[in-house]
């Protein structure tokens, strides 16, 4: 027992780690050049390792030279539970995702889930290849971040994953965890830009169509969207080493299913409904998909009541939105890739997904922004592909509807001047440029693609990018006969912002607009400020306005400060406490008139503009004090107050939004102590740090300061009496003798 003990020691002391029973003196992760690696374990058995990815059979002695990039499985003798670790000897700016198993599961010409197979039809797809047999084996993954930090490592079951991309030597996989093989979840959180710490299934993409173009299209549009009223998948780029050999670049993704439904909506797994293609079932059943498209078909939708009855089946905003998406991208692969999901829970209504948009964006054709999606999707015609009539159905019978059709166009007019406008779009494509650009190269050169295919696809792109939204604007102004459009301006807005179209805007922007609709606007002021007046309509105070563009036209609101309350100089901030042990922070206000005075709605207001609002039922008594703490200390006392630092200016406002009283404190006023008292008395004013506050109660300083007063007073009008009768004496003392009387 001493001797593992010592040895045990030994070995955490000279930087090993433990991981079950197993102990490595070096983990996953990136190494500038070659080490030894040395493995023992706590039972003294015999340890077992492979460098292939195949099942560790071959004994580890002492130790092994680790010199280049590799994944090592190993196990313990008698076990069937193995460990993984994967050694990186090439620098990365992505996140580096590492696959280890069996090479036969992948590449054995019979059984092998890589290749073709026995089976395959001479012809592509290769109908009946391995690959689209959605077999699963079992692998070890692990995600190393950019850091080299290990976010997770286990094992998993993989699957080739997709349709036609799956003919492409680089392959997508789909990662799923099960209980047999050891985790139910992946425990990460594996997208930061996600709250979800923990995902049951993910994919492993290879950008389907788009692969070793532009190779991120569809990270691209979904992207875009990503705060739409649409499903889409989040993503996160990166490199993938497929038994320790260099697999390119991929991008890590959700997987859409019912356990993304869950995540995301909060539904039960068990209880969705989720629909591929023309009803083809993804999961549980179709629900009353084929009843609705029969209601869509046969109804006549200029009739409010059946958009009424529809609206109730379908969620048709965010229809809207997915059809702008596949719109505006030109994805000519869109008459397919269609999915669509509900809850089988009374009142759920179907919901569409956006995905798979590799197509879009120019990759099958240059100057493709001209295509004229509009007559693709708003008008029914005898064509097979790419927009067949059961896959526009929906969106032709929409727009019978004024109200819809209305919304549609707004809808399209918002995005066109934001997440699809020019600029944008750029933008999003030059993040993604910087961010794959430095492993570009290397993957093109791993799969044998010329690099300059890379360079053309951004510039398609970017092209693209530049003209869309002009073609688009005159397509739609043609097929609904609109007259032309203007330009609509905000000068850079000062305390407040505007709601143009559904958008809030705070910010100098202009944007294109269609003539022949109404916009609405709001004024929106800022915290204790009021709006005046439109800049270009002075006379116009109405916060609401709509307007019908006849020409370019300015919409800039103005907004002027509030004035002072009422109760400024009357209602005063008496007490601050920035620290205490039992309050936390605290600050007291108190009421120097001789009435009551109801506090509700206030608000008091640091220079970070964080509100804390008085509760309803608050009053300041005539003379008398209320605190607001940070933390409770019974149940009277009124919390959730912010924290109150030594460099905070803090205001107090009525509930028409109008100052009270404000202060500015510093880290100075708080160097003798952590609680300052307002102090008005005539040897003394001003703000004191004290050890000890009196919350709801008479300042300390104050009391203390009024008996100096007292005592000062008392003595002032004995010396002044004093004083008098001095002179007095003095005056008597020196009267002239022999004065006549």
């Amino acid at each position: 027992m001493r001797t593992t003990i010592v040895f045990f020691l030994l070995l955490t002391s000279i930087g090993f780690s433990q991981s079950d029973t197993i102990l490595f003196s070096h983990q996953s992760g990136y190494y500038s050049k070659p080490f030894v690696l040395k493995i023992s374990n706590t039972s003294g058995n015999k340890i077992y390792y492979s460098l292939d990815g195949n099942y560790p059979k071959t004994e580890f002695k002492d130790s092994v030279l680790i010199s280049s990039t590799l994944s090592m499985r190993v196990k313990n003798e008698g076990e069937t539970k193995g460990y993984t670790r994967n050694f990186l000897f090439k620098k990365h700016q992505l996140p580096v995702v590492f696959l280890t198993l069996k090479p036969s599961d992948l590449f054995d010409s019979i059984s092998g889930m890589y290749v073709k197979g026995p089976g395959a039809k001479p012809e592509p797809p290769y109908h009946g290849a391995n690959f689209h047999k959605n077999w699963e084996r079992m692998a070890d993954i692990e995600l190393l971040d950019t850091a080299n930090v290990s976010e997770f490592n286990q094992k998993v079951g993989i699957r080739i994953f997709g349709q036609y991309s799956a003919m492409l030597p680089q392959k997508s996989f789909s990662i799923h965890t099960k209980k047999k093989y050891g985790e139910k979840k992946i425990k990460a959180k594996v997208f930061p830009e996600l709250e979800f710490k923990k995902y049951k299934s993910l994919i492993l993409r290879n950008s389907g169509s788009d692969f070793c173009n532009s190779h991120f299209r569809d990270v691209l549009m979904t992207g875009l969207v990503r705060n739409w009223n649409i499903e889409t998948q989040a993503s996160r780029s990166c490199v993938v080493y497929l038994n320790g050999k260099y697999w390119g670049v991929y991008h890590l993704r959700e997987k859409l299913n019912e356990h993304y439904l869950q995540q995301h909506f909060e539904v039960d797994k068990d209880n969705v409904a989720i629909l591929k293609h023309r009803g083809d079932v993804q999961q549980y059943g179709r629900m009353n998909y084929n009843s609705m498209l029969k209601f869509i078909e046969r109804s006549d939708f200029s009739k409010n009541e059946n958009i009424d009855s529809l609206s109730k089946l379908m969620d048709i905003d965010n229809y809207l939105d997915y059809n702008i998406a596949q719109l505006y991208c030109n994805n000519i692969d869109a008459g397919g890739n269609i999915r669509y999901w509900r809850s089988r829970e009374a009142g759920s209504k179907w919901r569409w997904m956006l995905f798979d948009t590799d197509f879009g964006f120019g990759l099958s054709k240059s100057q493709s922004y001209q295509a004229n999606t509009v007559e693709d999707y708003f008008i029914k015609s005898n064509r097979k592909w790419p927009y067949p009539n059961w896959s526009t159905v929906i969106i032709r019978k929409l727009l019978e509807n004024e109200a819809v059709k209305q919304t549609y166009l707004r809808k399209i007019t918002n995005y066109l001047n934001d997440e699809l406008s020019e600029n944008t779009v750029k933008s999003e494509v030059n993040r993604l440029k910087k961010t794959l650009e430095p492993e570009m190269s290397a993957h093109f050169g791993r799969w044998n693609r010329p690099f300059k295919t890379w360079n053309n696809s951004l510039k398609k792109i970017t092209e693209f990018a530049e003209n869309r939204p002009t073609y688009l604007r005159n397509y739609l102004k043609d097929f609904f006969e609109i007259d032309t459009v203007f330009t609509l301006s905000i000068d850079k807005i000062e305390n407040g912002s505007c709601i143009l179209n559904d958008v809030k805007h705070d910010s100098a922007w202009s944007g294109i607009f269609f003539s022949n609709l109404s916009y609405t606007l709001k004024a929106i002021p800022d915290f204790g400020y009021h709006f005046t007046n439109w800049k270009q309509d002075t006379n116009n105070r109405l916060t609401n306005i709509s307007v019908v563009l006849h020409s370019d036209k300015n919409v800039t609101p103005i907004f002027q400060k509030n004035g002072l309350s009422e109760f400024s100089g009357k209602v005063l901030i008496n007490e601050i406490c920035k620290k205490d042990s039992v309050f936390g922070c605290y600050i007291e206000l108190k009421n120097t008139t001789n009435q009551d005075i109801d506090i509700s709605g206030w608000h008091i207001v640091n220079n970070e503009k964080t509100h804390f609002v008085v509760p309803n039922g608050i009053s300041l008594s005539k003379q008398g004090f209320t605190s607001f703490y940070q933390n409770n200390a019974s149940e009277d006392d009124v919390s959730g107050l912010f924290n109150v630092t030594s460099n905070d200016s803090l205001f107090v406002y009525s509930g028409a939004q109008e100052l009270v009283d404000k202060v500015g404190i510093s880290k100075s006023m708080f160097k003798k102590a952590n609680v300052l008292e307002r102090v008005d008395a005539v040897i003394r004013k001003g703000w004191f740090a004290v050890d000890s506050g009196t919350p709801n109660g008479k300042n300390g300083k104050q009391t203390k300061s009024e008996k100096e007063n007292k005592y000062i007073l008392i003595g002032f009008v004995v010396g002044i009496v004093l004083l008098i009768l001095s002179l007095v004496i003095l005056l008597i003392k020196n009267r002239p003798r022999g004065a006549t009387e």
